[in-house]
This record gives structure tokens, sequence and C-alpha cells, in this order.
């Protein structure tokens, strides 16, 4: 969506939204919400490649949001402050995003992760390759 201040201030209500429905982490400072947008911000120029725009990912930014009003209970703050939010934008990531990091790609990492015998057992993966299969792997 554009990146106005009225969207600003939507985003910001999605905050408040996610803080009330969670009614576990402590509510969000000005600042907090600020980096939240910034975030926001990121995202669309980074994964939707709109320039002047925020994120409608709001799946992911709740989560977000979660992740730093779990750090901030953590350190038994009380209020989300904007390092909380920073903090959780480093350890808030999908799962794909974290294999990707850590070993360079999705496939890379399920073949380090798995030992010989699994993969050996595994009818699923694409290395698997059996004679007297008619069809190999994801086919």
């Amino acid at each position: 969506m554009p990146d106005t201040d009225v969207n600003r201030a939507k985003l910001a209500q999605f905050v408040a939204q996610e803080i009330m429905v969670d009614k576990r982490i402590p509510a969000a400072s000005q600042e907090a919400v600020g980096v939240v947008v910034e975030e926001a911000r990121r995202r669309a120029k980074g994964i939707d490649n709109q320039e002047k725009a925020l994120s409608l990912r709001l799946r992911e930014l709740g989560g977000l949001i979660r992740s730093a009003g779990d750090i901030a209970v953590t350190e038994q703050a009380k209020l989300i402050e904007a390092n909380h939010v920073r903090r959780a934008v480093k350890v808030a990531r999908t799962i794909e995003e974290q294999i990707r990091e850590r070993y360079g790609s999705y496939s890379a990492g399920v073949g380090t992760d798995m030992s010989p015998a699994q993969r050996e057992a595994s009818p699923y993966h694409y290395w698997n390759e059996h004679k007297a299969d008619d069809v190999q792997g994801y086919q």
C-alpha cells in the first residue's frame, strides 16, 4: 500500500490490534511503532519491489510484533521499545530464510541435516534413485 500518513496510522492501528489480541505482551512505544513502519517500508522495497510503499505482509509483521513483545516480557519491560523490535527483526525470520542463511539454499540445508541412512529410507527426496522405480524424485 502507498506510504502515506493515513496508511502509517493504519499500520500503527494494526500494531495496537495485534498487541490487544495477544493479551500477553505489553503496549508498544511510539518509537517501536515507528520501527515497525520502517520495517514494513523495507520489506515493501526488498521483497515486493515497491518504492514508497508499506508491505501488507501482515502475518509476518504480526509475528515481528509478537516476537518483540516476547523479548520485552523476557526483560520485564513495561513497554515494547524500539530496540526490542530491532532485535526481533533479526530473530523473527521464516524457517526458509534461516535455512538459506545457514546453508546457502534450501536443498543444501535438507541434504546437510539428513544422515545417509535417512536419505536412503526417505521416499520423498529427489536424490533417491531406486532401480525398480518407474518414477524418480519429484517428477
